[in-house]
């Protein structure tokens, strides 16, 4: 069984659990695999900062629930949930927990050093703490955002959260179109790195690498390995 830990928030979980799916059938699983998503009321991942507020009880509990009905492999719907991974596998003692950041790696090294570019469209803390740290030749290669379009991009995280108001496909529109517009010339490969970015970016007509679908394209292939080795 694989398990979801989803909720941060719960318009992405259903995202992700849809284009699951849909990519465990592209794939000729049939039947689907046997997957259950446990969508926590959202605790604020955005809060998860040391000295303010750390409380990981919440996503302690709904991994305790998916290991407690028997997942295997279990999936956080969340990149800044991230941050904390190994704390989280050493306090539930289960190591089956995949990594977003191995995930995204796999999609970035093939591409660095081929005068492409990366804008990262994460919240704060993942920035912060630098989940997507993979060495310099990749950070010769970011384009960061201003502190004006990451404020603009976390209060737009959280107001879909809120609201699911379709005002923020336009928003989500006009940073990106800011970060087109001062960095010239140059190709550019954004990264939604925020489930709540990956539904707002998907209608956008630019070049992407979105890290809900690597993580998806990172479940399915250890589901497929996890299959060989039982």
């Amino acid at each position: 069984m694989i398990g979801i830990l989803g909720g941060l928030g719960p318009q992405a979980a259903g995202e992700f659990f849809s284009r699951l799916v849909d990519r465990f059938a592209e794939e000729g699983f049939v039947p689907n695999p046997h997957i259950i998503l446990n969508c926590i009321p959202d605790p604020g991942v955005n809060t998860l900062e040391e000295g303010q507020n750390f409380n990981l009880e919440p996503f302690l509990k709904g991994i305790r629930f998916l290991i407690q009905n028997s997942s295997r492999l279990i999936v956080m719907a969340c990149n800044t949930i991230h941050i904390h991974l190994q704390k989280l596998r050493q306090l539930t003692g289960f190591q089956n927990i995949l990594s977003i950041q191995d995930a995204v790696k796999i999609k970035i090294l093939p591409l660095l050093g081929k005068d492409k570019k990366f804008c990262f469209l994460s919240t704060y803390l993942t920035s912060k703490h630098g989940l997507y740290n993979f060495g310099e030749e990749y950070a010769n290669s970011l384009i960061k955002l201003t502190s004006r379009e990451q404020f603009d991009l976390d209060e737009l995280i959280n107001n879909y959260k809120m609201t699911s108001n379709h005002k923020c496909f336009s928003e989500m529109d006009q940073i990106i179109q800011s970060v087109i517009n001062r960095v010239s010339g140059e190709e550019i490969i954004f990264v939604p790195a925020c489930t709540e970015i990956s539904v707002l970016a998907a209608p956008l007509n630019v070049h992407k690498i979105d890290t809900m679908d690597a993580l998806i394209d990172h479940a399915v292939n250890s589901y497929r390995l996890f299959l060989k080795e039982t």
